[in-house]
């Protein structure tokens, strides 16, 4: 791979020329047992074949390592940057919610001086990372191997107080490994969290009250179904590598809580911290199914907001928002409440899908139910809450809605950069082509203007607007004005408004004085 690394001082290539394979070869690989938290090496692996895989892991978590500079503390600079950029945010509420809102801002504070100690802390952690690095890369380390039924690798490797971790993904969606370095030796610290939320209801009529409780309880089972574990039987807890959700899951859980620093994620497009949490509240994680079984959609739609928030991916290019879940009967009750389309894919991990204008209107769900909680998600700026939100934005476009009918069959209206309408039909059969071709010739003439291409795999039919013109077609026109007069409504902005109107009124000229009044009427033009 010859792709070079912007603003470091290492290529991959360079990583690879480094690497003596051979050398690497003669560490110890053995098989493993896990012994409470720690692993045991048990008897020494003999098959070439799982050693060689071994070593290729290996190799890609030292790229990494080495990529990201992991043996210096420069890459911490952004946690400190983005909690201060948090507190900041969370400051300008302090009018709405008084002193509570202050008391916010000092439990991030806390956090920011925590980082900094950890900072201070890494120039020890960092040379045993070095040391690590140099025990595997000159073959005198032990390498515990755990394999499991298909194949899949997991790799321990540990040195004095530094514990390096690859895993291949047990999903076959995924080709990703993940690379985790976990340490020992430095210490959590107890912070006290505000009842922020708590400050919200005392503000709110009994209605709204009832409301947000159960909104709450919905954020509260998202969590619990995905990032969140239990900690000694009872305790919520979470662990996470994302500082915004460690932020929004430290809101939903006042109170004494435990925060520890005690690792770091090595991925291929970024490094993180690691997080674990515990909270002094009990966990919900036992009680998933009954709890979203009986939900009401006030606290389904919160639920399903964390549950992707833990476990989800959201796309706004791809228009999609994803949820990967191991067991999906928890969440066929809420699906089904929800009545909107999704797609699902099967394996290990199931995927929940929805795509385009299903996306859209989940996310217009999502955001209109945590309308109170607005201006606390906006300050806190967990990703996926961003990304929903300009996925809410977007044009809702449902099947059907730009269709007009032509003789018996359907045309899409298309509006090339609006200053003309096409209208297209799409087909995989030539004879269902030559069929719908036939129609149109039947309606207009042999001689009417109707083109045909091909797309990837699919026949285009196109019919411009003249030939409608032409033919003096007006049922089909009222159609296309209909049409065009949604996209005004629905336009983005101002100027692809102006561009609409103007395209419509350019065919509306065609109608009688009182028609043309009844369309202006109509589509606000």
């Amino acid at each position: 791979m010859m792709c070079i690394a912007q603003n470091k001082h290492i290529t991959t290539i360079e990583i690879e020329n480094r690497v003596n394979v051979e050398l690497i070869k003669k560490n110890k690989f053995c098989k493993g047992m896990k012994v409470g938290h720690h692993y045991r090496c048990i008897n020494e692996i003999k098959n070439q074949k799982t050693i060689n895989h071994a070593v290729d892991l290996l190799i890609e978590a030292l790229n990494r390592i080495t990529y990201w500079h992991i043996d210096t503390s420069e890459w911490l600079e952004k946690y400190r940057r983005e909690l201060l950029e948090i507190r900041r945010n969370v400051k300008e509420l302090s009018e709405k919610y008084d002193g509570t809102i202050y008391e916010f801002a000092k439990t991030i504070n806390s956090l920011i001086k925590y980082v900094k100690k950890f900072e201070k802390k890494y120039v020890n952690i960092s040379n045993e990372i070095r040391e690590l690095i140099s025990k595997i890369e000159n073959g005198c380390i032990k390498i515990i191997v755990r394999e499991s039924s298909n194949g899949t690798l997991y790799i321990v490797v540990k040195n004095k107080h530094i514990t390096l971790k690859v895993s291949e993904p047990t999903s076959s969606k995924s080709k990703d490994i993940t690379v985790v370095l976990y340490f020992e030796g430095f210490r959590g610290i107890k912070v006290m969290v505000p009842d922020v939320i708590g400050k919200i209801l005392e503000q709110k009529d009994e209605k709204t009250k009832e409301l947000l409780k159960e909104i709450i309880e919905g954020l509260k089972i998202g969590f619990a179904s995905s990032d969140e574990l239990m900690y000694k039987c009872h305790y919520a807890a979470m662990e996470t590598a994302k500082i915004r959700q460690m932020i929004l899951w430290l809101l939903l859980y006042p109170g004494k809580t435990y925060v520890h620093i005690n690792g770091i994620n090595v991925n291929k497009k970024s490094v993180a911290i690691r997080w674990f949490l515990v909270s002094s509240h009990n966990s919900l994680k036992n009680s998933i199914a009954t709890l979203l079984n009986k939900a009401g959609i006030n606290l389904a739609i919160p639920a399903l907001y964390t549950a992707i928030v833990g476990d989800g991916n959201v796309d706004i290019k791809k228009l999609r928002i994803q949820l990967a879940t191991k067991d999906i009967s928890i969440w066929i009750p809420i699906i089904e409440k929800l009545g909107i389309r999704w797609r699902p894919s099967h394996g290990k991990i199931t995927r929940i899908s929805y795509y385009s204008s299903h996306a859209v209107e989940l996310a217009r769900l999502i955001v209109n139910t945590l309308q109170e909680l607005h201006d606390l998600l906006n300050a806190v700026g967990e990703e996926k809450w961003v990304i929903i939100n300009e996925i809410a934005k977007k044009e809702l476009r449902r099947r059907g809605e730009a269709q007009v009918i032509v003789a018996g069959e359907r045309f899409t209206v298309h509006t090339p950069n609006w200053r003309t309408v096409i209208l297209m039909r799409r087909t995989k059969s030539s004879d269902m082509m030559n069929t719908i071709t036939q129609k149109l010739k039947e309606r207009y003439s042999n001689d009417a203007l109707i083109y045909t291409h091909t797309y990837r795999d699919f026949i285009v039919i196109e019919i411009p607007i003249k030939t409608i013109i032409n033919n003096n077609d007006g049922d089909v026109m009222i159609q296309i004005i209909k049409v065009l007069c949604k996209k005004i409504i629905k336009a983005k902005n101002e100027k692809i408004r102006k561009r609409l109107s103007k395209l419509l009124m350019k065919y509306i000229n065609m109608f009688t004085e009182e028609t043309v009044k009844e369309i202006r009427n109509s589509c606000q033009v």
